[in-house]
């Protein structure tokens, strides 16, 4: 196994990467065109992704709690959780997030938040998502390298 490292080398918490991409977001929507959806599909849609996101962050706090590893990424990692909603994603937190976020765009009606997804993944798969994976293949070693071959990074 490698050496591990205390804790992943990311500079600000995620929750703040999200505020940045609901500001810029929202910012784009000033100077891009409107977008225009019927309020009802809207909200529908809004209402759909921000309770799928719940339900996922609860499944993922509590997966995180069964296993008594911190949530935070300020604390070391205990334990490698491969299981629960692990299953699905590598980061089911960051993608409730991210649901969440868009989801809320969606009810606001701030569409370019929503539309700003794409590059908000890659931005984040290399400021958060990559030092974490690297923390994450020096605490673990081999059983999270055959996990992240396994598994994929967002669904």
């Amino acid at each position: 196994m490698h050496q591990p490292i205390d804790i992943p080398r990311i500079r600000l918490v995620p929750p703040v990467y999200f505020a940045i991409w609901i500001v810029v977001g929202s910012m784009a929507g000033l100077v891009l065109p409107q977008v225009e959806l019927p309020v009802v599909v809207a909200q529908a849609w809004g209402w759909t992704f921000f309770t799928l996101a719940v339900l996922l962050n609860l499944w993922t706090v509590g997966s995180f709690k069964r296993a008594g590893t911190p949530l935070h990424v300020r604390r070391p990692a205990r334990t490698f959780i491969g299981g629960g909603p692990f299953r699905l994603s590598r980061n089911p937190l960051y993608l409730s997030m991210a649901m969440c976020t868009v989801g809320f765009s969606f009810i606001a009606g701030t569409y370019w938040v929503a539309l700003t997804l794409p590059l908000f993944i890659a931005l984040f798969n290399r400021l958060v998502i990559a030092p974490e994976e690297s923390y994450l293949a020096n605490t673990f070693g081999d059983e999270y390298l055959a996990y992240a071959r396994s598994v994929r990074r967002w669904v």
